[in-house]
């Protein structure tokens, strides 16, 4: 589940970035009790956050699941035209569905990632990216393509969470993704671990 600071009374209210690491927990897979924590902060609109789901992320969760927490965090970049968009649709469509695994949704994203991409979107509207880009995502998950529509605006929680979620990433000094982390720990260094890395990583006792 994620959990988020308070809402805010408009959209343009400013946030104090939450504290570590209280407000802000991201997206829990795998086994949140488990002695090895990982952490990655991730834009669903990125090339390389999408491989990392699928060269690391996706395996991991399947391979290891009961001994390894991996909390994701949505960083949506700022010079990717949809990314904020695409963060705000997972933030609504995990509140809608909370008994869906999160990973269901960031695979769902990912697998669609080229269809909103700059390229892609930069002759249409924001709300045509909201409606034809990011909606057959929520429906294919099982969200009528109206209720996830009408929830695509700026008064809405989702993307009070969205703003949050990019806050705390900014406030951990994360500015690139993926972006990942052990134990609480960011390092820049471990972007470039293979599958086989991490599951080195999670071989060594603790």
């Amino acid at each position: 589940a994620f959990a988020a600071a308070g809402t805010s009374s408009t959209a343009c209210s400013p946030l104090t970035p939450p504290d570590f690491p209280g407000e802000v927990t991201g997206f829990q897979m795998g086994n949140a009790g488990a002695e090895k924590k990982m952490e990655i902060y991730g834009d669903f609109q990125c090339p390389d956050t999408k491989a990392a789901w699928l060269s690391v992320i996706d395996p991991l969760l399947r391979q290891h699941k009961d001994h390894l927490s991996i909390v994701f965090h949505p960083f949506p970049l700022p010079y990717h035209h949809s990314a904020f968009d695409a963060a705000q649709a997972a933030m609504y469509i995990a509140a809608v569905l909370p008994d869906l695994p999160f990973a269901n949704v960031a695979s769902a994203l990912f697998h669609v990632q080229e269809s909103y991409q700059t390229d892609a979107t930069a002759n249409i509207s924001q709300r045509t990216v909201f409606s034809e880009k990011l909606a057959p995502v929520a429906v294919h998950l099982g969200i009528a393509k109206s209720a996830f529509v009408a929830h695509m605006h700026n008064s809405d929680s989702s993307n009070h969470q969205a703003r949050v979620a990019w806050k705390y990433g900014a406030a951990r000094g994360v500015y690139g993704t993926p972006t990942f982390a052990i134990d609480g720990v960011i390092d820049g260094a471990l972007a470039a671990w293979s599958l086989e890395d991490w599951e080195s990583w999670l071989a060594t006792p603790p």
